[in-house]
């Protein structure tokens, strides 16, 4: 009888034990889910950053390359370009861009380069 009354006893001690490690078990997949759905959540946000990101830069090198593209079909003098290599000492390239961004204008380049 005194060993039926010890058995109880560990048994009820480990369903005791039973219960409260499937409490933890079940508290901590309740935290578990709330950390994937944060991180999914999370990832969505980031995915749409990253989306925006993308997009701007695609409208960013569109509009280079549409400006580049005028910047061809510019009309620029030699002289010019000679012009401003020997008094203002411009690499051959830069004279060049700074004729074709102000439409082949010397005066505009002049004042823009003699503006303090």
């Amino acid at each position: 009888m005194a060993i039926a009354v010890f058995a109880c006893a560990i048994f009820h001690s480990m369903a005791k034990e039973a219960a409260k490690q499937e409490r933890s078990l079940s508290a901590l997949a309740g935290k578990e889910e709330a950390v994937m759905r944060a991180a999914s959540s999370d990832q969505t946000k980031l995915l749409r950053v990253i989306a925006a990101t993308d997009a701007a830069e695609a409208a960013r090198d569109a509009a280079r390359a549409k400006h580049e593209t005028t910047l061809k079909g510019v009309t620029v003098e030699k002289g010019d370009i000679s012009f401003l290599w020997s008094h203002f000492e411009l690499p051959i390239p830069a004279a060049d861009r700074l004729l074709r961004e102000n439409g082949g204008d010397l005066q505009a380049v002049l004042r823009k380069l003699t503006a303090v």
